[in-house]
């Protein structure tokens, strides 16, 4: 999805691209010092897509894409949604969509939290506001809802939203949102 944002040109890419993987980088340390991400006995085959000329290389940008990505960038997520700049502002206000920020200030929606029809996920706005209610960590909310979790029967959060579990997803949210150091 080409970026079509003022400033975000091929330097502004690789400034994003050395951001996503200083961020990865981050993640898999804390994966190591708190254990992983992802439950030993999660549904492996939602994670044997993972391009494995990245396995092993340490390369944090592909590791974070494939948490999260692919993104929108603000023209062609207002194109998808059908909406105007007004309504979109709206929508990040109410906690209805998640926007993550690049190092170069470009501003980039997950695709994941749209469906086909393009409706957000049901129930975001309150998941968000269990689970990172100062916003301080939007990179990090998007992986929390991508990443499978056992209490969720090995689904991520946010495929367990579009399975009708909002309640589950609610209640999950507020106890990992209780764990946050702020």
């Amino acid at each position: 999805m080409a970026s079509t944002e003022p400033g975000c040109n091929k330097a502004a890419r690789l400034a994003r691209l050395k951001e996503i993987r200083d961020v990865a980088v981050r993640l898999e340390e804390q994966e190591l010092a708190f254990g992983s991400l992802v439950p030993p006995d999660a549904d492996q085959s939602a994670l044997e897509h993972i391009d494995q000329a990245h396995v092993g290389r340490g390369d944090g940008a592909a590791t974070l894409d494939e948490r999260v990505g692919p993104f929108y960038d603000t023209a062609a997520l207002l194109e998808r949604l059908h909406v105007s700049s007004d309504t979109l502002d709206a929508l990040l206000r109410i906690g209805d969509v998640l926007r993550v920020i690049s190092s170069d200030d470009c501003p980039l929606f997950p695709a994941f939290q749209f469906g086909q029809d393009p409706l957000p996920l049901p129930r975001l706005r309150d998941v968000l506001a269990e689970l990172d209610p100062g916003q301080v960590d939007p990179w990090g909310d998007a992986v929390w809802l991508n990443a499978p979790a056992e209490e969720l029967d090995g689904v991520t959060p946010a495929t367990a939203l579009r399975l009708g579990r909002t309640e589950d997803v609610v209640r999950l949210a507020r106890a990992a949102g209780s764990f946050r150091l702020e």
